[in-house]
């Protein structure tokens, strides 16, 4: 492909910043670009070169590997994410329990954990539909569940 992906940019900027739970200023003050560069990347107003640096320190400033905008808009698979300061602890055995001590060590502020919450809420939501749809296909596939 010759068009590099600028739309790509824009949305993974958008999707992250939303993740993070930061706005366009202290995108601005981590990554230190100015505020009509993030503006353009951000909103995908204007397709042209940009210094590799750029794109860098704003990757670096979204907690992204410094690469990951480059990757994404060249079109080419970016690397993992790195974990975040955002993301809750993950329990290591299946029967652990995030304690409130585990959340307050995540130095969360309240617009962050109602964002958290709400995430929260979209993958309970998402495995409710999912069971549904595995008891529909059991149905649909004369599977039964064997009850003790």
């Amino acid at each position: 492909m010759n068009e590099d992906n600028w739309e790509g940019v824009a949305r993974t900027i958008n999707r992250r910043m939303e993740f993070l739970g930061i706005n366009q200023t202290l995108l601005i003050e981590r990554s230190r670009v100015s505020k009509a560069v993030i503006r353009e990347l951000q909103y995908n107003t204007v397709n042209r070169h940009r210094s590799p640096r750029t794109l860098e320190a704003i990757s670096t400033a979204l907690e992204l590997a410094p690469t990951h905008l480059d990757a994404v808009l060249h079109y080419r698979k970016p690397p993992p994410i790195p974990p975040t300061r955002t993301q809750p602890p993950t329990p290591h055995p299946a029967h652990d329990q995030l304690t409130l001590r585990d959340i307050t060590e995540l130095e969360l502020d309240s617009r962050k954990l109602r964002h958290l919450q709400h995430r929260l809420e979209l993958y309970a939501d998402n495995l409710a539909d999912l069971a549904d749809l595995l008891t529909e296909a059991e149905a649909h596939l004369g599977i039964t569940r064997d009850t003790p």
